[in-house]
């Protein structure tokens, strides 16, 4: 009995002896991590600052706001420069962090800042469709039912680009993608012919109609 007491004592002491020694091993990896990220966050910091005077010396807002009002941005040119700046040293202090105190990692890390840039690409993408259609909406006057078209073209593009950056098998993200497109292209064929070619023949018609009464 006391044999077996013995021999589970040491086996307790060595793993606490293992834990102890990979503990040992981590805090210095840990620390430069740690010392690594709070560099690069004070960094940022001042460089977000700078830019944000830049940006509030040069007056570019003013510029630039009534242009953004006019098409339905919802923020100013110098929030979507500060927010881009942000995000990309976001993920440039996140990668290097890792890489110095767990260089093992570092393509994990690569993966996490591939796959978050996707999602970020999609959200500027839908944005920059948004811009768009509200732009061409603008330019050409166009009434409501139109309106609520390109809102739902606008619909359907974010989906394309959602199912993208989702977590599905390849073959169900190109079945989606190609039906999503299909679908898309469909009804702005179906769309454009009645726009352009039905609405003509249906004010003769009522002309007709005006010139019998």
């Amino acid at each position: 009995m006391s044999t077996v007491t013995a021999t589970n004592a040491t086996g307790l002491e060595e793993a606490l002896r293992l834990a102890l020694r990979d503990l040992a091993s981590l805090v210095p990896r840990l620390a430069a991590s740690v010392i690594t990220g709070a560099v690069l966050v004070l960094v940022s910091v001042l460089i977000v600052r700078l830019v944000s005077r830049l940006l509030r010396v040069s007056r570019i807002d003013e510029l630039l706001d009534p242009v953004f009002e006019k098409y339905g941005v919802p923020f100013s040119f110098s929030s979507l420069v500060n927010g881009l700046l942000v995000f990309v040293l976001t993920l440039l202090t996140l990668y290097v962090s890792i890489v110095a105190g767990f260089p093992e990692y570092s393509g994990v890390a690569a993966e996490i800042v591939t796959v978050t840039g996707r999602i970020a690409s999609v959200f500027v993408m839908i944005l920059l469709v948004y811009v768009i259609i509200n732009y061409v909406t603008e330019k050409l006057r166009m009434e409501r039912g139109l309106r609520g078209f390109m809102a739902l073209v606008l619909f359907n593009i974010s989906l394309i680009l959602l199912v993208d950056v989702t977590a599905l098998s390849p073959v169900v993200k190109q079945a989606l993608a190609w039906g999503l497109s299909l679908g898309l292209g469909l009804s702005i064929a179906v769309f454009t012919a009645w726009y352009f070619f039905g609405r003509p023949v249906e004010k003769p018609a009522a002309k007709n109609r005006g010139e019998e009464h």
